[in-house]
């Protein structure tokens, strides 16, 4: 790590050492990583990922980790968060936003001048790259439907490319990019329609609303611990089965909503895993439903 040290010194870029990742989560879960690095722009993203991919150092892209789950043992190698890089410009009906910018920040700006169509994606708390990622959406609107272009990384050929909105392959909590992991995403161009103000404002405290009604704000947890299985909703299949409430460790099926898994305040990975285990276990034994993870565990 001292070439890794010395680079960052050189470069202006904020690293820091031997990091506590559970202070970087939102499930306030995780072991320590060997270095965490904050590029503040996509230029020194862009020299970040040069320099790992020459000296062949082990490394992940991560935004603000609010759909992460970080091993107990750690990361070994560098963790990039994108979480500097928040700046947001418009031209005329489009938004350009870094990968890091608060995806609330980029809906709360675009109402303000009056553009719209993503209040429903409000209370969300992850960044723009980590919603294109997992083509995050909430109400029936997916950011998708609002994707013109995307500026990535390509770790494996050493360039940058664009990307069409529609050849991103989104999906329901799925894109090109969770399956291309060589594409690191480093901003997004969103095109959206002139509205209200006011009528922007309203629709996302209402969003607000029904988030803070339904989910378990108040405990740390990753959201939506599994992916939505056609026809069937997860959190009433859990209450239906039972489990809520039920706790491994410190991690808890939670009581309010049965899809999210919550820390108590000292759970683990491990607690986690094991509460995943058997959701799954008596999913499928009691409806025929396999589940699959929404979050990612990351070791």
């Amino acid at each position: 790590m001292r070439a890794l040290r010395e680079f960052c010194v050189s470069s202006h870029m904020a690293g820091l050492w031997d990091v506590p990742l559970s202070s970087y989560s939102s499930f306030h879960i995780g072991g320590r990583a060997d270095a965490l690095l904050l590029p503040a722009n996509e230029e020194q993203l862009v020299r970040i990922l040069q320099f790992l991919a020459e000296s062949g150092i082990r490394f992940r892209v991560i935004g603000n980790a609010t759909n992460l789950l970080f091993s107990d043992e750690g990361f070994r190698g560098a963790l990039i968060t994108t979480r500097h890089m928040r700046s947001v410009s418009f031209d005329g009906n489009g938004v350009r936003a870094a990968a890091g910018a608060s995806l609330n920040d980029v809906i709360r700006l675009s109402a303000e001048k009056g553009l719209c169509g993503m209040e429903s994606l409000y209370g969300i708390p992850g960044t723009v790259g980590g919603a294109v990622y997992m083509n995050a959406g909430a109400f029936g609107t997916d950011i998708s439907s609002f994707v013109s272009l995307v500026s990535v990384w390509d770790s494996s050929a050493l360039k940058m490319r664009v990307i069409k909105g529609e050849a991103c392959a989104f999906g329901y909590r799925a894109s090109v990019f969770a399956s291309q992991r060589d594409w690191v995403i480093l901003s997004a161009s969103l095109h959206l329609e002139k509205g209200s103000a006011e009528k922007s404002k309203s629709l996302m405290r209402e969003a607000l609303r029904k988030r803070q009604e339904k989910q378990p704000l108040s405990l740390p947890s990753a959201g939506s611990v599994f992916r939505r299985p056609t026809g069937h909703f997860v959190g009433a299949m859990v209450e239906e089965a039972g489990l809520l409430g039920k706790q491994i460790g410190g991690a808890a099926i939670s009581e309010k909503h049965g899809g999210f898994i919550v820390n108590k305040g000292s759970a683990t990975a491990k607690d986690v895993l094991a509460l995943v285990a058997l959701i799954k276990k008596e999913i499928k034994e009691r409806f025929g439903v396999s589940l699959a993870l929404e979050i990612e565990y990351i070791e």
